[in-house]
């Protein structure tokens, strides 16, 4: 639990995010009113808490699944209309369900309610904190925590070390690489695309390890997301 003490907007360099364990002091850093998120960056923390959510897919109930897999549509489409449908259909499962998939509704409801991120309040790491209050697996509360880092360091890059791809590498195997991964989740192909890459000529160490690392890798990766233009 962190502290009221503790709740303030931490100061990061490149080295020191780096070495950042502690999610909510990621958090502090974008939901400082100085730094209000950007529409990509709204994107992103959008797709985090989906991912955040699929931890958890066995409890979550088929028709909340097809919401989350609709947020998933808006943040790439911006359906606004689509939103709130996905609101309504997760606020009447959290009003009229049991408590089990009441629990679940209300953690998706929010993630479908407007931002995900505001000055001082950033709400995806509470909807995450949420999720890990639901079993996943055998895993407890803190390995279920250190899953959420993981996923936001696949998600969001180094905001300190600002990184373009340089337009020579993007050859129509590497957009077609980055395409498929995209569409198909078939993040085992990560490590085919830093091979095309490198083809390429890149020789970003952070691009080329973060392709071949352990993952998990997820919708809104940094590396495809880059690719792929939607930063």
């Amino acid at each position: 639990m962190v502290s009221c003490e503790q709740w303030v907007t931490p100061t990061f360099d490149a080295e020191s995010w780096d070495t950042c364990v502690e999610l909510w002091r990621l958090a502090r850093y974008f939901g400082a009113p100085n730094r209000p998120a950007s529409v990509s960056e709204e994107r992103k923390f959008r797709l985090l808490v989906v991912a955040a959510l699929r931890l958890v897919w066995a409890h979550i109930p088929n028709e909340l699944r097809a919401v989350l897999e609709a947020i998933e549509r808006f943040a790439d489409h911006q359906d606004a209309t689509q939103l709130r449908e996905s609101h309504a259909v997760a606020e009447r499962i959290f009003r009229e369900g049991a408590i089990a998939a009441s629990n679940v509704a209300q953690i998706v409801m929010n993630a479908a309610d407007g931002t995900v991120v505001t000055a001082y309040h950033p709400r995806w790491y509470k909807l995450m904190s949420s999720t890990a209050n639901l079993s996943v697996a055998d895993l407890d509360r803190e390995q279920v925590e250190s899953l959420h880092l993981k996923l936001f360091r696949d998600i969001f890059g180094n905001p300190f070390r600002p990184l373009t791809l340089d337009p020579a590498w993007l050859t129509s195997d590497v957009l077609a690489l980055a395409q498929g991964i995209y569409a198909d989740r078939a993040f085992d192909r990560m490590p085919i695309l830093a091979d095309a890459l490198q083809d390429a000529g890149c020789d970003n160490a952070d691009v080329l390890t973060h392709c071949r690392g352990p993952g998990p890798h997820v919708r809104g990766c940094w590396v495809v997301d880059l690719v792929l233009g939607k930063t």
